[in-house]
């Protein structure tokens, strides 16, 4: 091989060379691998104060809050509506770091001129964030791209349009779709109950129960048997029944006194909510699909009045959260463990 040729090649190399450095390090758009891709815009979750999420089927607001002792101070999420309820611990793990910056798959333009090519100009969903410093910021997602792996998107107050991946706005068009109400904020649907049962001192004081046989509600036998628990004397379902059901499954919460995550942090006692108080228990029995009855129960504990008197403070659902209930509607409640609250009766057959 001549000189002349062997020079040649080493030029043409080290053009080689530099050619694919540069495209190693400037990537086309859309080539990048997934670590190196750009964050549309990034956040510190704790600047994170307000959120707002809206939806074609509805819109949700939280707000957050500092609790706890002064070296020990953590963040709590609230609903804006209802008003002083908390978020869900386990569904709300994580949001705030989901919010901080959601990472493009792409830039697609770095302007253009009508919304409505991606659906932007009626937003599948939009996000909007106040930040510690007052400022604000919001995120408006448009329609899914053909192969349904991201959402169109763009940031308000920035022209580019790009592509963000479509289980980060599906995270959070479920919080308008389905809440992140806690455990203890329950209700429940009165033609699935099927047993009610009055605690106090730790005893079964009173019960009522549904035969699906008869179809009718029971007064049940002490000690209690059977599930639901049965007994000879007929209760009167529209007389009896009914109220009962209708007030235990829409409770009046006000909100919560003690957000706690386990029994020894809420200090139950203080509150009235120890193992001798007024306790309830509500049998639910679902049919599911695949015709299969599910049982779960609804709990609720009766505690002491505020000083104000007007709320009373409640454990619902076995949870350690302490809340309150409008005072009148505890006092309904705490009035079925009286003597003589489970009347009228029907005549014995």
């Amino acid at each position: 091989m001549s000189l002349r040729i062997s020079l040649v090649m080493v030029i043409v190399a080290s053009f080689l060379g530099i050619a694919v450095s540069w495209f190693v390090k400037n990537p086309p758009i859309g080539s990048a691998k997934e670590q190196d891709l750009p964050f549309f815009y990034t956040l510190s979750p704790d600047d994170i104060r307000k959120i707002r999420i809206k939806t074609p089927s509805g819109e949700e607001a939280f707000t957050a809050t500092f609790e706890g002792e002064p070296d020990r101070r953590q963040s709590v999420w609230y609903f804006d509506e209802p008003a002083g309820i908390p978020v869900n611990f386990d569904r709300w793990g994580g949001i705030t770091f989901l919010l901080g910056g959601p990472k493009t798959q792409r830039v697609l333009r770095q302007s253009f001129d009508n919304p409505a090519d991606y659906g932007l100009d009626r937003p599948s969903a939009e996000v909007s964030m106040i930040l510690r410093d007052g400022s604000s910021r919001t995120l408006r997602l448009g329609r899914p791209t053909p192969d349904g792996g991201a959402h169109y998107a763009q940031m308000e107050g920035y022209e580019q349009l790009v592509l963000v991946d479509s289980s980060w706005g599906e995270v959070l068009t479920r919080l308008v779709a389905e809440p992140p109400l806690p455990q203890w904020y329950y209700t429940f649907d009165t033609g699935k109950a099927h047993e009610v049962l009055f605690y106090l001192n730790n005893d079964v004081v009173r019960g009522v129960g549904f035969d699906d046989e008869k179809e009718q509600w029971f007064l049940c036998n002490l000690p209690i048997e059977g599930n639901p628990c049965v007994g000879p004397k007929q209760v009167d379902k529209e007389k009896f029944i009914n109220p009962l059901l209708k007030v235990l499954a829409s409770p009046k919460f006000t909100g919560v006194e003690k957000v706690a995550r386990t029994i020894e942090e809420a200090k139950h006692e203080a509150y009235g909510l120890d193992l001798n108080a007024p306790y309830i228990t509500v049998r639910i029995e679902t049919v599911n699909p695949r015709g299969i009855t599910e049982v779960t129960m609804t709990t609720l504990t009766l505690g002491d009045l505020t000083p104000a008197g007007t709320e009373m403070y409640v454990l619902a659902n076995e949870q350690p959260t302490v809340a309150r209930v409008e005072a009148e509607w505890g006092k309904k409640v705490r009035a079925l463990f009286d003597e003589g609250s489970l009347v009228p009766l029907a005549p014995e057959k």
